[in-house]
């Protein structure tokens, strides 16, 4: 199909396709551009599904609304990154509240869904890395580690965090490029996935985004447990001040 597509373009055509399978378009305008051009709502939508197609599909009339922030179980969302900030600028915007210090690891995002023995792994922009973890309880380098870790009132959940890589005989984290050769191997327990949790977004159908972080943070313990080097909570201090983040980077160093 792909062949008989390429030789009925034209060189422009075909340039243009090349460029989108490089996600290298240069038009000079951003994603939230295009989309909203599509439908007002269009943005909103796509962090929540991540799906080019059903929101297309969802959003076929310009003219009426669709307002949804509500997450759904195995359908991939699109997480918010964060902008980068002097620390100075980081305690002005807070305004003298307190706020969260975690530490950045060097690993890859991952968003976990499970929904009963089910399991379903996806990165922040939506590749789906199952094949790898574990769709089931007794297959994967991860999910058949983790499994019994859940509280068995929990029948559905969307756990955000960090995938790494960790080495037991050194007793340490290796870098990103091993990842991927790590999770393949679920025969060898020495080096493997480890799955660093900071958040909860959604607990037995219950949406928690409009949560705060704090109440989120709280629950985790409650519906899941930790187990060393597999799977734990990342580590994190709360401050208000300059010296607060200062101290947080003395003790990652």
């Amino acid at each position: 199909v792909f062949t008989r597509m390429i030789r009925s373009l034209t060189a422009t055509e075909l340039s243009w396709i090349i460029r989108i399978i490089l996600k290298d378009l240069k038009l000079g305008v951003s994603e939230k551009t295009i989309l909203k051009s599509y439908h007002v709502d269009a943005v909103e939508y796509y962090y929540v599904c991540s799906d080019l197609k059903q929101l297309v599909e969802t959003l076929n009339d310009p003219s009426k609304r669709y307002l949804t922030n509500a997450l759904q179980i195995f359908q991939p969302f699109k997480p918010m990154l964060a902008d980068r900030e002097e620390f100075e600028k980081v305690i002005e915007l807070m305004s003298n509240e307190e706020f969260y210090i975690e530490t950045k690891l060097d690993g890859e995002r991952i968003q976990l869904h499970k929904n009963g023995d089910e399991y379903k792994y996806w990165s922040r922009n939506g590749t789906d890395y199952t094949f790898l973890y574990g769709a089931t309880k007794t297959d994967g380098s991860l999910t058949k580690k983790i499994h019994e870790l859940f509280n068995d009132k929990v029948e559905n959940a969307i756990l955000d965090g960090e995938m790494v890589v960790m080495d037991e005989n050194k007793g340490e984290i290796l870098p990103f490029g091993t990842l991927k050769t790590a999770a393949l191997n679920d025969s060898e327990d020495s080096v493997h996935p480890y799955f660093i949790i900071f958040d909860i977004l959604l607990i037995n159908g219950k949406c928690l985004i409009d949560d705060t972080l704090d109440e989120r943070k709280r629950l985790i313990h409650k519906v899941v447990s930790e187990k060393k080097n597999w799977l734990e909570f990342v580590n994190f201090s709360k401050g208000k001040t300059l010296q607060d983040v200062s101290n947080a980077l003395d003790l990652a160093v």
